[in-house]
């Protein structure tokens, strides 16, 4: 959770918890603080599955050249040594390869952070997060380039950028696994993701034991509103949508021309529309609090007529 909503969401909590009374403060941060802490983090689980992914990517290709070319390399050896025809070249013409593109994505997988305790579906990214990381790291980080004439040598190359290949799609295909875990989660468990999913509540107006002062309602709007301003940053650097493609590559490689990124690329508009609707929902809690307050301070019958199209927005209450 970035520092700024986290600083300002306990800031929120604390000064409604301790300097504000009245029966609307239980639902408010029912939703506005326990809430929204559970929507920041499943939205932080499931873009760190897509940062996971897109690093991941990033970091495997070249990489994969070297192995190639290192495969290749071996291979041309091999077929110099079998050349000379002697017994001791062709005994020894057996070279193994590192694959160290295996180790590149080991790293990257390794570092995922995981949620912690939160909601079920958040748990869950964790769990899918770990086990892919112990999948990955059981992938074949080796290949041999061997064999005692031309022949094998040819089929022993091609078995091993085979190998490689495999390998590849082993890598891309825990990636998929984690994307469609967090498309699952998002299906499962929508409140862990969009505010605007969860409901507000019994919503009282004045109840006669209301008690507050401007200094703290003002700090708390200001603290809403430092909350709301950084969910216009999230929204913003998440707006682009990512290419489907990682790398062009042959359909024949990994899983394929795309691999896992349309996987990727559906997973991020699932986050970018539900933090849409996330900052959206905040906002509006953050005028309902406002409203809620000009109606303590107010004689206004006005003030109360805000309070209650507030309440009744069906946007507050999750039913949309």
């Amino acid at each position: 959770m970035p520092s700024p909503i986290l600083n300002s969401k306990d800031t929120v909590k604390e000064v409604t918890l301790n300097k504000i009374s009245g029966a609307f403060t239980s639902p408010f941060l029912a939703k506005y603080d326990e809430g929204f802490a559970n929507v920041i983090g499943g939205t932080g689980a499931a873009c760190g599955v897509l940062q996971t992914v897109y690093t991941a990517q990033s970091a495997m290709w070249k990489p994969v050249r070297r192995d190639v070319a290192e495969i290749m390399a071996n291979a041309q050896s091999a077929f110099a040594l079998s050349a000379e025809r002697e017994q001791e070249a062709w005994l020894s013409a057996v070279s193994t390869v590192a694959l160290t593109f295996v180790g590149a994505v080991v790293g990257v997988f390794a570092s995922i952070v995981t949620a912690g305790a939160a909601a079920p579906a958040v748990a869950a990214l964790a769990g899918t997060a770990a086990a892919a990381t112990t999948a990955v790291a059981a992938v074949s980080a080796s290949a041999t380039v061997s064999g005692s004439s031309y022949q094998e040598i040819w089929g022993s190359f091609f078995d091993a950028l085979g190998k490689l290949n495999q390998s590849i799609y082993d890598v891309e295909y825990q990636m998929y696994t984690m994307l469609v875990k967090a498309q699952n989660a998002f299906a499962q468990e929508p409140t862990s993701f969009n505010l605007d999913k969860l409901s507000l509540g019994l919503f009282p107006g004045a109840d006669g034991i209301m008690t507050m002062d401007r200094n703290d309602t003002n700090h708390v709007s200001r603290n809403m509103g430092t909350i709301a301003d950084a969910l216009a940053t999230a929204k913003s650097t998440l707006s682009m949508v990512p290419s489907t493609y990682a790398v062009q590559r042959h359909e024949s490689i990994g899983m394929g021309a795309t691999g896992p990124m349309v996987s990727a690329v559906d997973v991020h508009n699932a986050v970018v529309n539900d933090l849409n609707a996330t900052a959206k929902e905040y906002a509006r809690g953050q005028d309902l609090f406002d409203a809620v307050v000009e109606d303590f301070f107010s004689s206004d019958a006005a003030a109360t007529t805000t309070v209650n199209a507030l309440i009744a927005d069906e946007a507050l209450t999750g039913n949309n």
